[in-house]
């Protein structure tokens, strides 16, 4: 995409009476400050975050009930990045699907314990 000298895509030809008026082009013009400020683009945002720190709960979680941590942490991100990148949910969604593990993870336990007591 080319850029005129105001920052604006296509030489500014947007109309400013349809549009909104100057905040519109205000939020454009931040829009392209902040995409510049930020080099990772998609990579670096809160999603990425919250996968990274889904992962480290359940890492050491493992750790705590001495259980495979990269399994743990290895569903945890596979169950992030489907609801993120596959289903586009959100990051409500994402946590929701962290929770979703979580139940699953203690379904499995519980079956697990109730087979050893039996």
């Amino acid at each position: 995409m080319k850029h005129d000298a105001s920052g604006f895509r296509d030489g500014g030809r947007l109309s400013v009476s349809c549009l909104g008026g100057p905040l519109v082009l205000w939020g454009m013009a931040m829009g392209a400050e902040a995409a510049q400020a930020n080099p990772l683009g998609g990579l670096y945002s809160l999603s990425l975050v919250l996968l990274l720190a889904c992962a480290a709960f359940y890492y050491k979680a493992a750790e705590m009930e001495d259980e495979p941590r990269l399994l743990w942490s290895g569903l945890s991100v596979l169950i992030y990045l489907v609801t993120w990148r596959v289903f586009s949910w959100g990051w409500m969604g994402c946590l929701g699907g962290q929770v979703g593990l979580l139940a699953a993870i203690t379904a499995v336990r519980v079956l697990r314990d109730r087979r050893k007591g039996s």
